[in-house]
């Protein structure tokens, strides 16, 4: 073993090694030095080039390995979102896991990294939202979860993937009576929802609707109870194509055969501004020097169409494309 130690190094963090990728580490550096000059660390050309599909998929086939849905997976390398980076990059074949948990990192990513699931169904990357324990968890309102956007057409597959991980989960878009008193007492905080039955810890689901024009509804559904039976109304929040393109990349990232938008960061700040919980003041806080103060004044010119649809039954959705 202590005849290997040199290689190692080397590996690690000589500039000239495959894996490390830059001229230097400066871990020393950021400890001791507060020149922030002396803190740059240059990267190779793998960190631009790979952001190109045909090069992931030049090196992929380096390693004998050529199928459409091959991905190159990336670790140690931050994402920050809080400038516009996304996980996702290449149209989908490289994907940015930095785990990110590191309370440092927060001020550059905006985020705790990124977490990727996999079994015999397919891929899910999750977003890590900060979280520092319990106590302040419960004091800032925040969520002890990931939240996920999905299209209402792939719930039943989620479902599938969800149940063989041991998590329970919940459809509670249109409970049963017994459900529906359920809720009521122990206020679920997402109406799909996947709990952990061994802590506090869930992923949420945020439902959206596709339309034929490429833009996104965004559906929350709410219950009530007349007459002994449980009636589901469903908030829509249509934007016209101009407040779509403004709420949303330009560019859609291709994924597993699916077109994802990823928000804006002025959508995100905009909709922080409207909940404005203590975590989402914080939030604002970051994004505000990355805002574009122009798009952010397009969007308030630009509104969403709010649509309330009541007593939505099951079956309409369900014979309805989303």
């Amino acid at each position: 073993k202590e005849g290997f130690n040199d290689i190692m190094w080397y590996l690690w963090c000589s500039y000239e090694s495959p894996l490390f990728g830059k001229d230097k580490a400066a871990t020393f550096e950021r400890y001791f030095i507060d020149e922030k000059e002396t803190h740059k660390e240059n990267k190779n050309p793998y960190y631009i080039l790979s952001q190109k599909k045909e090069i992931c998929e030049k090196i992929l086939k380096e390693f004998g390995i050529e199928d459409e849905e091959s991905h190159i997976i990336n670790g140690h390398m931050p994402v920050k979102e809080i400038k516009g980076e996304s996980p996702i990059r290449a149209e989908g074949k490289l994907l940015v896991i930095d785990g990110g948990f590191a309370k440092s990192y927060r001020k550059e990513t905006g985020r705790s990294g990124y977490a990727l699931s996999y079994n015999s169904h397919g891929l899910l990357l999750s977003a890590n939202e900060p979280f520092d324990s319990k106590d302040e968890a419960i004091k800032n309102e925040l969520d002890i979860s990931y939240d996920i956007m999905v299209n209402e057409k792939d719930i039943p597959k989620i479902a599938e993937i969800i149940v063989t991980t041991g998590y329970i989960f919940h459809d509670d878009r249109f409970p049963s009576l017994e459900r529906y008193m359920e809720m009521e007492e122990n206020k679920p905080p997402h109406t799909v929802l996947a709990q952990n039955p061994n802590n506090e810890f869930h992923l949420g689901f945020f439902t959206f609707r596709r339309e034929p024009d490429g833009s996104i509804t965004k559906r929350e559904y709410s219950h009530r109870l007349e007459n002994g039976e449980v009636i589901v109304d469903v908030l829509e929040r249509q934007s016209d194509p101009i407040g779509t393109e403004l709420r949303f990349d330009e560019t859609p990232v291709e994924y597993l055969g699916t077109s994802f938008k990823i928000g804006s960061l002025e959508e995100t700040y905009a909709l922080k501004g409207y909940t404005r919980r203590p975590k989402d003041i914080t939030d604002m806080e970051k994004l505000k020097p990355y805002i574009d103060e122009n798009k952010l004044k397009q969007l308030k010119d630009h509104p969403n169409n709010n649509i309330i649809i009541h007593n939505v039954k099951q079956d309409t959705i369900n014979n309805k494309k989303i």
